[in-house]
């Protein structure tokens, strides 16, 4: 009987890997439709220095584009701005009082 659950478990594992494969496949067919080839580098380069930000940011872009709020495609310069205002919207200022 534990061995059932233990084969069961994991293959559950690799249904929710193959599950979480498939959404990054999508996802990243999504921004090569939408981003120009500058955008796309630019996101990419975001992504080597802040992994989490450039998560947050590809999100972002995606549910824009399915609400149709985005430009299409989207340039350099709009996701500098989208990028401008996403860092104003989560920036935080800290005052340290002595």
């Amino acid at each position: 009987m534990a061995r059932q659950q233990a084969q069961a478990s994991t293959q559950e594992q690799v249904e929710q890997q193959i599950r979480a494969e498939e959404y990054e496949k999508q996802l990243r067919m999504i921004l090569a439709q939408i981003l120009t080839p500058e955008a796309r580098s630019r996101l990419g380069n975001v992504r080597v220095a802040r992994p989490d930000y450039a998560r947050q940011v590809e999100l972002i872009l995606v549910q824009l584009h399915q609400a149709r709020r985005l430009p299409t495609p989207v340039t350099d310069a709009d996701l500098k701005q989208i990028l401008s205002k996403i860092s104003e919207a989560t920036h935080r200022d800290w005052n340290i009082k002595k």
